[in-house]
């Protein structure tokens, strides 16, 4: 799938903790009249200005317009399609076994049909995440994506794997899409 980048950052709605890409990747520490603060992954911090934001950087969490619904793989192909670009990906998780486990262990007794079906559903289900950051386009022998998820201080919080037949949502480039 081919799709046109917006280049420029609306600077209005630049905040303390977005994540943000350029050749380096950190988050913005602080936020003035005439520019930002910024700290990467390395820690080192500097000042910029609004143009250079404006007209250079990609945050993983500003969008524009409503959400676009695509199918999963074109938004498997979009994340493959971009690395070194910060993003947000919601996924769902695997299930616990030992919360699963947990939540069915008293069994069926005293339930409807409808609330055993309802809890059995539930305990199936894998807790839904956000991750923001980048990657490199790198992948496990199992084929799961090496993400670099950045921290609240614009560090690495560390290479995450996710698999992306999990992805339901992803914000890059100004825009959000989601799942059919």
């Amino acid at each position: 799938m081919e799709t046109t980048l917006k280049h420029k950052a609306d600077t209005s709605k630049v905040q303390v903790g977005d994540v943000f890409s350029r050749f380096s990747c950190g988050k913005v520490t602080q936020v003035s009249f005439n520019g930002f603060t910024l700290k990467n992954t390395d820690g080192l911090e500097w000042d910029i200005s609004k143009s250079i934001v404006e007209n250079e950087f990609a945050f993983a969490s500003h969008t524009e317009g409503e959400p676009e619904v695509i199918n999963r793989t074109t938004m498997i192909e979009l994340v493959k399609q971009y690395p070194r670009v910060a993003m947000s990906i919601t996924f769902t998780k695997k299930p616990d076994p030992k919360h699963t486990a947990t939540l069915l262990a008293e069994g069926k007794a005293g339930k409807t049909d409808r609330q055993w079906n309802s809890l059995v559903k539930s305990a199936m289900q894998g807790e839904e995440r956000v991750m923001q950051g980048v990657h490199h386009r790198e992948f496990d022998e199992h084929g799961r994506l090496r993400f670099t998820e950045i921290d609240g201080n614009g560090g690495m919080s560390g290479h995450r794997l996710v698999d992306l037949r999990t992805i339901t949502g992803l914000i890059f480039h100004n825009q959000e899409y989601k799942v059919k």
